[in-house]
């Protein structure tokens, strides 16, 4: 406890030295901010946080523990309250099977939707696993996909009635991505398409536009929006290069389809430091963002107004070539421009995964070195992301 107690000292120490870029006459800082660790049974690497329709907190996170000698994966499902107690908490499966969570999917009837892989390790392939429960954390349903080979899966994203996803299948030396589509009312496959044409990875999520063509972004020299007609992927050649005005070392990393604009977040190389960028396809408007050092990216979440920017600042220590990582969270209006960015942590290494705004406060999940290793975090922040 006294451990905590310190750990939770240097945090606030550290938030107040480095935080930056607040704006004057603002409301009073709340006092019900907080820092939570959420120790679970082994190493933890929270993947999201979603807000439930009951006014709690959804939080899904990837941990490995071992058993005997052997290395156990599991997908560790938090129920939380606003205050950071937690109500509820399962371990997926409840197998002997081995599970990694990708993405999570609030539908709007409150069912949530974690898209995974199962590994195999004896046969050396995996399975695509879609798994939904409830807001009681209640198991619906487990939809898998299983093809003798081996997956990446990048994301899934719901369209109108239909769950899409995009994964990459490695099978027989060969790799393209597929994308599939699963109804939502049944859980069944639909069917699920390779994009053959694509041999690199995508970088994204998978999305339809206005005219019913699949969207992804994916980086080969440069960034890209594949533009692909749904009945047999075949390739439309109009493929958009993501920020022309900006660095050659443009690479996208996250995919946002806001009124049928394709918004593109993502890392480059500026002035030697590696730096977060905002891409519009619509209004054809991109800039640069970040700390100094060099800034990565993990997850960006919409708001109603704007989005949730989470990853880290890396930066030397004492002039060394060792290197410590410090969280790093942004909060951004509608057009991508900053509302404030920071960067802060301990003497631990520490990212920020996710984030969601409820009212006036800021929700976000992330992991520190805590007891020798990674360990589970929740942050709670008033709307300009101040602890206290």
């Amino acid at each position: 406890m006294r451990k905590l107690l310190i750990y939770i000292l240097i945090l606030n120490i550290g938030l107040l030295q480095l935080a930056c870029n607040t704006e004057e006459g603002l409301e009073p800082v709340t006092p019900k901010n907080y820092f939570k660790i959420l120790e679970g049974r082994g190493t933890d690497n929270p993947i999201a946080i979603r807000s439930l329709s009951d006014g709690n907190l959804l939080i899904v996170s990837n941990t490995t523990s071992f058993e005997q000698g052997e290395q156990i994966r599991k997908i560790r499902v938090l129920k939380i309250d606003l205050n950071g107690n937690v109500l509820n908490e399962r371990y997926l499966p409840e197998n002997n099977e081995n599970w990694s969570a990708k993405d999570v999917l609030k539908l709007t009837n409150d069912e949530i939707v974690i898209a995974s892989t199962s590994i195999n390790s004896i046969a050396e392939d995996s399975s695509l696993v879609f798994y939904k429960i409830n807001s009681n954390l209640d198991s619906l349903s487990a939809t898998t996909h299983h093809n003798s080979a081996t997956y990446n899966l990048y994301g899934v994203a719901e369209d109108q009635n239909e769950l899409l996803f995009i994964a990459q299948e490695f099978k027989d030396q060969t790799s393209y991505p597929i994308i599939g589509r699963i109804d939502l009312s049944s859980s069944n496959i639909i069917d699920i398409k390779s994009a053959e044409k694509y041999d690199v990875p995508p970088a994204t999520k998978v999305y339809r536009n206005a005219v019913g063509e699949y969207i992804w972004a994916y980086n080969r020299t440069r960034s890209y929006l594949a533009k692909v007609q749904p009945n047999l992927l075949q390739v439309n050649d109009q493929e958009i290069h993501i920020g022309n005005n900006l660095s050659s070392s443009v690479k996208a990393e996250k995919l946002l389809m806001i009124n049928m604009n394709p918004i593109v977040f993502g890392e480059l190389t500026q002035n030697g430091n590696n730096q977060l960028f905002y891409y519009s396809q619509e209004s054809g408007s991109s800039f640069v963002f970040g700390e100094s050092g060099d800034v990565f990216l993990n997850n960006v979440q919409k708001t109603e107004s704007g989005y949730l920017v989470t990853g880290f600042q890396s930066l030397q220590i004492d002039g060394s070539e060792n290197r410590q990582t410090n969280f790093y969270f942004s909060r951004r209006n509608a057009n991508g421009g900053e509302i404030f960015s920071k960067a802060f942590g301990t003497n631990e290494n520490e990212e920020l995964m996710d984030a969601l705004m409820i009212n006036d406060g800021i929700y976000t999940i992330g992991k520190t070195i805590f007891g020798g290793e990674n360990t589970l975090i929740l942050i709670k922040t008033d709307a300009f992301g101040r602890l206290q």
